[in-house]
């Protein structure tokens, strides 16, 4: 059992500067589980809060990691536990 689960990029330091990983994540990993967790009452985004974007092809071109959470109010700490703890930008 867990209340959050969270998958995100790693990131690459260069020359000192820390810029995002190139890996996005493939739909098959998070799919089922995506509905799952929405039809249980969670909430399932990716690290900026956007919800995960299916519709792209293979991959979740449009999201970068993915974050799940068991309530709406404990995403919305875990959300900005992360954005106040990565380097990764948010989207414009």
């Amino acid at each position: 059992e867990a209340e959050i689960s969270l998958r995100l990029p790693n990131t690459v330091k260069t020359a000192g500067t820390v810029i995002d990983a190139e890996y996005v994540e493939n739909i098959w990993d998070h799919a089922a589980g995506t509905v799952l967790i929405r039809e249980a009452g969670g909430v399932v985004t990716d690290m900026h809060g956007k919800p995960l974007d299916f519709g792209h092809g293979a991959k979740l071109v449009k999201n970068k990691g993915v974050v799940a959470s068991y309530t709406p109010e404990l995403h919305a700490e875990v959300i900005k536990a992360v954005q106040q703890h990565t380097s990764f930008a948010s989207p414009a």
